[in-house]
């Protein structure tokens, strides 16, 4: 763990975090400051590809590539719950039913592509 802050990391822009818990310092436990900053996850993705650095990336969106290595899966772990929102405007809209209903299909499908090998959470 302590060897992580020898290395270049990519991460978010912590002033535009748009909720805490993409905030994954404390996951980490060691100061670790950026040198690439997005608020892209793809863009994230990308610089780790290109070897600019390590990253902490969503199971969904590392999972599509399987040249990238878990780093110290056993020890670092965060658990993120997703939610799929529709305005009650909305809802009784065939299209947005049918679109929230495709979306939750998915996701249920490829359930394991959310979940990485990981440690048990902290709590």
């Amino acid at each position: 763990m302590q060897d992580l802050k020898n290395h270049p990391f990519i991460g978010y822009v912590e002033e535009l975090l748009f909720a805490p818990e993409l905030s994954f310092a404390e996951a980490i436990g060691a100061a670790i400051e950026p040198r690439i900053r997005s608020t892209n996850v793809l863009a994230q993705l990308r610089a780790t590809l290109s070897g600019s650095g390590l990253c902490m990336l969503p199971a969904f969106v590392a999972s599509s590539c399987p040249t990238l290595v878990p780093i110290l899966p056993e020890k670092v772990s965060v658990l993120l719950s997703y939610h799929m929102y529709i305005h009650e405007d909305h809802r009784r809209a065939a299209h947005v039913r049918e679109v929230a209903a495709f979306i939750a299909a998915e996701v249920e499908r490829d359930r394991s592509i959310f979940f990485a090998p990981t440690a048990p959470p902290r709590r």
